[in-house]
């Protein structure tokens, strides 16, 4: 996955593979651990816009319907 650009200063992607096409469900986290947004995709990335955070450094974990794994990562709202 990747995070493009990072710092996210208005609209950034969210880059995954997902060849398969399959549902996969990303949740958001704040640095307190608070689930902040969630959302689902069977797309290879999702916008993530900077009106819906507060500044600050958030994690998220993807997981996709058939995966046996997630994956994490961060992302920074300036």
């Amino acid at each position: 996955y990747i995070v493009a650009p990072n710092p996210v200063s208005s609209v950034s992607e969210l880059i995954f593979d997902n060849d398969n096409q399959e549902q996969v469900t990303i949740t958001v986290f704040n640095e307190r651990g608070e689930v902040v947004h969630e959302m689902t995709t069977s797309e290879q990335s999702v916008s993530i816009n900077r009106e819906k955070y507060k500044q600050g450094v958030y994690f998220f974990v993807m997981k996709s319907e058939g995966a046996l794994e997630s994956f994490s990562g961060k992302f920074s709202v300036i």
